[in-house]
């Protein structure tokens, strides 16, 4: 329902005053009105407003004062602005240095903005390049609420997007819980097989989730099998025509380019996502575990992108290439021996089993959070972003 008054002028924006009090004392103050003010509205009962008014249909919320900062309780009132309403806050920026959000750096001046959460170790397919995150002894997963306090302090140090990933993450009987525990203002995807998606799809999007990868290796049943062990490739097409029509999108469809093996099909994909501009492919470079002998040479693959293509666009993330070329849009992941790809590194990881991961490549610099909460584990997430280091330099 949309509220609209009597001369039929919709309301879409709130502006709530946190409280009269102010550490200025300008000429013109007028302390919107509140001549008398009693005690402030408590952070509970804002949250109640906000839902509310989120189910009227309000957009947006403005925080005011009096000084809005002086509020002790400030966070929380923001962190319970709902998914989907923007929020803002006017100030006399007297406090504003000290009530920013600390953003997380490493010593190579590496901002660190994403988080990849692992919730399994679980997987209902066999890949044969599968290395399992590099848990190769994982203990018993983090719980919803354990990963919930991640989230919660991984946001406060401005980390703005979170991808679920696995083993296979549909596996998690609380994945639903965990998406909807996801701070106002993240952005959250998850990496899955696709196996599952097409029973989830509409259940993850009104959970909150924004969209999905679905690793898919190749377009031919039998290929498919060979590669997963598995003979689920219409269940996972199914997945990927159910998360476009519930928009889960992009579709990033990400495809592991094994010699000899799938390499002959990236052609096949350019024409499954040409002219879709849900779909996007992701060649990525095959890592060296597990002694799966199927490198391919992405470097003359890029090459033949690029002379192609009608628009090359560089991500800021890894600095890794997209190229559109004839309706098509591919995007380039190579791990191994690019500086680059480190040098522009913004993510942390965190393992299933509870440990944060500050550099995909590596396994002997490893945080453990497990049963850590509020200061402590800030501390860790400190010390994890005080660990990183590129790779390859």
């Amino acid at each position: 329902m949309t509220l609209k008054d009597s001369f039929n002028r919709p309301v879409s924006n709130l502006r709530v005053s946190l409280t009269p009090n102010c550490n200025l004392s300008c000429i013109y103050c007028h302390r919107e009105g509140e001549n008398d003010p009693k005690a402030p509205l408590s952070a509970a009962e804002i949250a109640e407003v906000l839902r509310v008014a989120a189910g009227f249909g309000i957009r947006s919320v403005k925080f005011t004062g009096g000084e809005p900062m002086l509020r002790p309780d400030l966070i929380e009132i923001i962190r319970s602005v709902p998914a989907g309403m923007e929020s803002s806050i006017t100030t006399n920026g007297t406090l504003l240095a000290v009530s920013t959000r600390m953003t997380l750096k490493d010593s190579f001046n590496r901002p660190v903005s994403n988080l990849r959460v692992s919730l399994t170790p679980n997987c209902n397919l066999s890949c044969i390049y599968c290395h399992r995150e590099g848990e190769n002894d994982p203990k018993a997963p983090l719980s919803a609420a354990e990963i919930s306090e991640v989230l919660r302090v991984a946001a406060g140090f401005g980390i703005r997007s979170v991808k679920f990933t696995g083993g296979e993450p549909m596996l998690r009987p609380d994945l639903i819980e965990i998406i909807k525990s996801v701070p106002a203002g993240m952005e959250s995807s998850i990496t899955t097989n696709g196996t599952l998606l097409a029973g989830l799809a509409a259940d993850i999007k009104q959970a909150g989730l924004r969209r999905v990868n679905v690793s898919i290796d190749s377009l031919n049943p039998e290929t498919y099998k060979k590669i997963t062990g598995t003979d689920r490739l219409s269940d996972v097409l199914e997945g990927i025509d159910a998360a476009i029509a519930t928009g889960l999108t992009p579709v990033k469809l990400n495809m592991v380019v094994l010699k000899g093996i799938n390499d002959h099909e990236i052609d096949d994909f350019l024409a499954y996502v040409r002219g879709n501009r849900d779909l996007v492919l992701q060649l990525i470079e095959l890592m060296n575990f597990n002694d799966c002998n199927y490198h391919g040479d992405l470097n003359g693959l890029e090459d033949s992108l690029a002379s192609r293509s009608k628009q090359i666009i560089t991500r800021r993330m890894h600095h890794r290439k997209k190229y559109c070329l004839d309706g098509a849009e591919v995007e380039v992941v190579r791990p191994l021996h690019n500086t680059e790809f480190c040098a522009f590194c913004n993510r942390l990881r965190l393992t299933s089993d509870g440990k944060l991961k500050p550099c995909l490549l590596r396994t002997d610099n490893h945080v453990d959070i497990r049963g850590k909460s509020g200061k402590d584990l800030e501390d860790l997430f400190v010390e994890a972003v005080h660990r990183r280091q590129p790779f390859y330099t």
